[in-house]
């Protein structure tokens, strides 16, 4: 630091003891949040789809509860029954909580592998369609009287029930097991994230002490420079702390950052001349 006083240096290298030190905290800070917001999205997208879901599930027993009391109870003599309505009502709140299943996926948050479960949610909406049809096949055959056909639509209809329910576990499966994934790779993360936090705040503190140590060091030479110094009145000589008598050069060059460089000023050479001319 060519040009700075010892005082000004010492200021110097505080203040950038302080930047280091602050730099290491807003980059562990970065870390530290990214991982966290990571964290927090994955755990709402799970909560978001595993909601949705079970809401499909709870659609589709009411809708089998439906089926099963429309084939017990007497039918009006115009129009849909109360179970064939409660029918129709659970079937659309399940193609709308599919969709809703079909759109949270493709906004999935980064590190979610959101695709591997468009296949399984395309099976689950097929059974669905499947079980529906064969659901409005034994209302129709209801309604014409036709009650032998009605339950052989009802039992094909629970096939493609077991059908659904088995697409609706496999799917709920893989989005366990892709939650657990996100789980560990974001546990990795924060270890990364700890580590370099450590890293950083053990560089800032190795580099803040041995700013302090160099800090110290010119502080002592500024003492060492300042107050009273014993000096020989005749050769000019330097006393230290032990005792030792020291040459002005070497006592200032050891005790700061001055060096020394040597000439000869107008009047000596001028003395020189005349010694020489008298030799």
């Amino acid at each position: 630091m060519p040009g700075l006083s010892l005082r000004d240096r010492i200021f110097v290298l505080l203040v950038g003891v302080l930047l280091l030190g602050a730099a290491a905290s807003a980059v562990s800070f970065w870390a530290l949040d990214g991982v966290a917001r990571r964290g927090r999205d994955a755990a709402h997208f799970e909560v978001e789809v595993s909601g949705t879901l079970s809401q499909v599930a709870a659609g589709h027993l009411e809708q089998t509860a439906a089926l099963e009391r429309g084939l017990l109870e007497p039918r009006p003599s115009g129009g849909d029954s109360p179970a064939q309505q409660r029918f129709e009502e659970r079937a659309a709140e399940m193609w709308r909580g599919l969709k809703a299943v079909r759109e949270q996926l493709a906004s999935a948050p980064g590190g979610t592998d959101s695709p591997l479960l468009l296949e399984p949610i395309a099976v689950l909406d097929l059974a669905h369609n499947d079980y529906a049809a064969r659901g409005r096949e034994a209302f129709a055959a209801l309604e014409e009287g036709r009650l032998g056909e009605a339950r052989q639509r009802a039992t094909q209809a629970e096939a493609e029930s077991i059908r659904f329910q088995a697409a609706l576990g496999a799917l709920l499966s893989l989005a366990s097991e892709q939650a657990e994934a996100q789980l560990m790779r974001l546990q990795q993360e924060q270890r990364r994230a700890m580590l370099l936090v450590a890293v950083l705040s053990g560089c800032a503190l190795l580099l803040g002490a041995a700013a302090v140590l160099r800090a110290l060091k010119l502080v002592s030479r500024i003492r060492s420079l300042t107050g009273l110094l014993p000096i020989c009145a005749s050769c000019k000589s330097i006393r230290d702390d032990s005792g030792y008598w020291n040459r002005l050069e070497e006592f200032v060059e050891a005790n700061s950052e001055v060096q020394f460089t040597h000439g000869l000023c107008g009047p000596c050479v001028a003395d020189l001349k005349d010694a020489t001319k008298a030799a």
